[in-house]
């Protein structure tokens, strides 16, 4: 994949909201295009390309000082996938931020993707590099930032294998479900013709929905409720990724991604085809609903 760093970084600097945005945007478009790059080979759980992704993202926890969640940031762990009908290693990478409170806000997103199929690279950009990123992001934020409570910071292995990283990780003994008050996981956040994002999760939960029923975003992103009502079929998003883990432990969800594109899970996901002002809007937007969601839970719980 070929390199254009200095018109982003000049396209960054004209966006008009520029004076609202808290995440480091050079930083973020550099990780998106790394881990969106054909050097990756999409990613694969266990492959060559995903080994260089899981080095890339243990360096920028470490880069950034975030303490481990488990010994050097990783929790090995062996799955049968639905993919290729054999036992695979999995990687799930955490980190944590400590908070004021030991309650903890556990912010997700899966680090794996497709693979090489017939020569092509399913580079993945959006499903979901862009996910990745933006929680780097928001890791590198409160990092610098005290958050109340404490955030826990997991890019998932094996969400492609049938959601294998997410069970791992939720029913290791490290895993402390009593302390966890939300999962807020994150899958596609970058592209969007509409430029809105699903916050999909409240159906389950009255508190949440109001809150984000009144949260209005001072960026140009329309943020929606829906895509989590059984009733509604393959168009009911709960079961679809990450936070299916989270919600079958009891454990208060959203689930933020965009609605399907023309390119997902095709070899034509790549970075070019990324709205870098959307997504940048976006990742600000979902810090902000991280620390809105944090002051909110200091003060009544999700009931």
């Amino acid at each position: 994949m070929k390199y254009f760093l200095a018109p982003i970084v000049f396209f960054l600097l004209s966006v008009s909201s520029f004076a609202q945005q808290k995440v480091d945007s050079t930083q973020l478009i550099t990780d998106l295009q790394f881990l969106s790059s054909d050097s990756l080979q999409g990613r694969f759980t266990g492959q060559a390309g995903h080994a260089i992704a899981q080095d890339y993202i243990v360096n920028r926890f470490s880069q950034m000082g975030l303490r481990a969640f488990f010994p050097e940031y990783k929790q090995a762990f062996k799955f049968e996938s639905k993919i290729t009908k054999t036992e695979l290693e999995g990687v799930n990478l955490a980190a944590i931020v400590q908070g004021m409170s030991d309650e903890m806000i556990v912010i997700t997103a899966h680090y794996d993707h497709m693979g090489m199929r017939n020569g092509q690279v399913f580079n993945g950009a959006d499903d979901n590099a862009s996910g990745v990123a933006a929680l780097l992001a928001i890791a590198e934020y409160f990092q610098a930032n005290t958050p109340y409570h404490t955030m826990v910071f997991v890019c998932f292995d094996a969400e492609e294998h049938g959601l294998k990283g997410a069970d791992a990780f939720v029913n290791s003994i490290v895993f402390e479900k009593e302390k966890t008050l939300l999962n807020l996981n994150m899958d596609m956040v970058s592209r969007s013709a509409k430029k809105e994002i699903y916050a999909s999760g409240t159906y389950y939960n009255k508190t949440l929905k109001k809150w984000m029923s009144d949260y209005r975003p001072a960026l140009p992103v329309q943020v929606k409720l829906g895509h989590d009502n059984p009733k509604t079929g393959i168009h009911d998003w709960t079961n679809q990724s990450d936070q299916a883990a989270f919600h079958k432990q009891g454990i208060p969800f959203l689930y933020f991604g965009v609605e399907d594109h023309p390119d997902y899970h095709k070899p034509s996901d790549d970075f070019e085809k990324i709205d870098l002002g959307f997504y940048l809007n976006t990742t600000n937007t979902l810090l902000d609903i991280v620390k809105y969601l944090d002051d909110k839970l200091r003060k009544q719980d999700l009931k």
